[in-house]
């Protein structure tokens, strides 16, 4: 049986894949089946993360939800806001496996436009063997109903310890909030070309009832891994696209719309040489709440996996 095994520990931006490569070619099985934690991973990375932009949104503007400790006020803008969010078992993140409270940093230019700063307190975003603790300076805009975040591998804080405030230059709150620019692919192809995720939240016309909102997920992340020694070397690229891919409390299972490719791609040589990784999968995602999805058509080392259906790991408070 192969021991190459692809980790997925999110970006986070989210996100960040670390790949270990087997200890001999005669371990190798060159097919293999399409593995879903990269979904799972940014699907449980980006909910979260709405979720809390969303609250935060909607009590600067005047809105008191029963899950929402505001420390520091807004008062006017431009403002500096400090928030407890909990999330509560009625909630989506919750059921995705995310607990506890996010504590969350804001500077509103007005009540549309804002730069965020999370901080999950006993708990964490992304999946369980690859958790996210802290995301910096990521921009939020409210246009009528609907609520958007845009975040990238540049936006996940590694370091230790809670962010409690914001501080940027103008210049900076500009170039942070010109992020809000960029629209939500409309295809894998453009998609692959990105290096952000663009979430937006349908709250639904109730700013202040968090339950029924849902959430919409377009993007792509990437990771170049290289590694030498005197006698080897390995390079790794592993690509993650979603497109229109929708989730909400109505299906926690699995997102009912929308698709996905991944990408996966590693080369070695030396002592070590293991054959070339080559494999591309696209993912449907389907209008049955059964916590499946439906790989569409698989190539290189995923080929055996065409017209599977594969298993999400969702719904495990």
């Amino acid at each position: 049986m192969r021991r190459h095994r692809r980790l997925f520990p999110l970006l986070t931006s989210l996100s960040a894949f670390v790949l270990a490569s087997c200890n001999s070619k005669d371990d190798f099985d060159f097919f293999q089946d399409v593995d879903p934690e990269p979904i799972e991973a940014t699907v449980s990375t980006a909910v979260p993360v709405a979720y809390a932009a969303t609250a935060t949104s909607a009590t600067v503007n005047g809105a008191t939800l029963p899950n929402v400790e505001v420390v520091v006020p807004c008062a006017g803008f431009p403002c500096a806001i400090l928030l407890r969010v909990e999330i509560d078992e009625q909630s989506l993140p919750f059921r995705l496996g995310v607990r506890g409270d996010i504590l969350v940093a804001g500077y509103w230019t007005s009540a549309t436009q804002g730069i965020l700063s999370l901080s999950f307190m006993d708990t964490a975003a992304g999946s369980s063997r690859f958790p996210v603790s802290n995301f910096t300076t990521i921009p939020v805009s409210v246009q009528g109903d609907e609520v958007r975040v845009v975040y990238a591998n540049i936006d996940v804080d590694l370091s230790i310890g809670p962010i409690d405030s914001v501080e940027l230059t103008d210049a900076e709150v500009q170039l942070e909030l010109a992020r809000l620019q960029a629209s939500p692919p409309n295809d894998t192809t453009v998609a692959l070309g990105m290096d952000a995720w663009i979430i937006t939240t349908d709250t639904r016309g109730t700013a202040d009832d968090l339950s029924d909102d849902e959430y919409s997920i377009g993007g792509a992340s990437q990771l170049v891994e290289a590694s030498s020694s005197s006698s080897s070397s390995a390079v790794a690229v592993f690509q993650l696209a979603l497109v229109d891919t929708r989730i909400s409390n109505e299906c926690p299972l699995n997102p009912t719309t929308g698709s996905s490719i991944l990408q996966d791609v590693a080369a070695s040589s030396g002592p070590l040489f293991e054959l070339p990784v080559v494999a591309v999968a696209t993912i449907d995602f389907h209008p049955e709440c059964d916590g499946r999805a439906d790989v569409g058509i698989a190539t290189g080392n995923y080929a055996t996996s065409t017209g599977s259906s594969i298993a999400l790991g969702f719904d495990s408070p």
